[in-house]
């Protein structure tokens, strides 16, 4: 009973996101705007919480890297990190200019599922609308950009 206890017990805490933080948020090859080389609105439509991973903890490689883990949706077999890109998004400019969102921390731990990663935070907060999508692509810069051949 103490080993079970223990087991849940999280190592990592949730903390506030500073506005001076970056979080970087994956970008699938399918999801690119070729012409421009700028995500689509769609690749923001993550969720009322979009995955993403704050700075604190990763870097743009680790984030792509830890795709490898991922299991694709509805599939047996993992995600390939090369099919992938990685925007940032610097948390004073969410705030500032798209109110309707907010960070958290949401650090993974013993989950079934997904890997343990302690970077993994949220952008939450309605985005069916597609001109919020468009003010998360106004807001972006490449951590990891396609290349020109996409």
């Amino acid at each position: 009973m103490a080993q079970e206890l223990e087991a849940l017990t999280p190592l990592w805490q949730k903390e506030d996101i500073p506005s001076t933080a970056y979080l970087f948020r994956y970008i699938h090859k399918s999801q690119l705007n070729k012409s421009e080389k700028k995500p689509i609105p769609k690749a923001m439509d993550g969720g009322y919480e979009t995955s993403c991973d704050w700075d604190k903890y990763s870097s743009p490689e680790q984030s792509r890297a830890l795709l490898a883990s991922q299991k694709k949706m509805n599939k047996d077999e993992f995600k390939n990190p090369e099919d992938y890109f990685i925007i940032k998004l610097l948390v004073q400019n969410i705030i500032e200019k798209i109110p309707s969102q907010k960070v958290e921390h949401a650090p993974i731990q013993n989950d079934p599922v997904l890997p343990d990663n302690r970077s993994h935070s949220h952008i939450v907060g309605e985005k069916e609308d597609v001109e919020v999508r468009l003010k998360f692509i106004d807001i972006c810069d490449w951590a990891i950009a396609p290349p020109d051949s996409c």
